[in-house]
């Protein structure tokens, strides 16, 4: 079974700020082509250029900041706020279980939870993939 949160209700336990909203990204990518293309279309303006500057440099700081801080699991569980999910299934990546409340998601991801812990990835991964490969030659 699935679980649906909501998204206020995912965001709950997350790290990223109430005030930063997702969906601003695709209106920033938006921003920067047309300040790319009036570039182009209108030569340099010492404004335009100091604000494409602006925005190639945020680009670049984001992807530092994404390669030299990963991601850490987030244990927050759904369910009771606890901060107790756990991998329900030590051979795979899929699947998280809640010893505090008991709730079960079979379809989230557990991969960052599996990395947090130190074990090897390769023969859990290398395992689903020949699993994936096996049911899908039986068709």
């Amino acid at each position: 079974m699935a679980s649906t949160v909501g998204v206020r209700d995912a965001r709950r336990g997350s790290r990223i700020p109430a005030w930063l909203p997702p969906y601003l990204i695709g209106p920033w990518m938006l921003a920067a082509v047309l300040c790319a293309a009036l570039l182009v279309l209108r030569g340099p303006d010492r404004a335009f250029v100091a604000a494409l500057s602006g925005l190639f440099g945020l680009s670049i700081a984001w992807i530092l900041v994404c390669v030299l801080w990963p991601a850490r699991a987030d244990r927050t569980c759904p369910s009771c706020g606890e901060s107790s999910l756990r991998r329900s299934d030590p051979r795979s990546t899929r699947g998280v279980e809640c010893p505090a409340c008991g709730h079960r998601d079979e379809e989230q991801s557990s991969f960052l939870i599996a990395e947090d812990d130190g074990e090897p990835l390769e023969p859990i991964r290398l395992e689903e993939r020949r699993l994936a490969e096996t049911r899908t030659a039986g068709r």
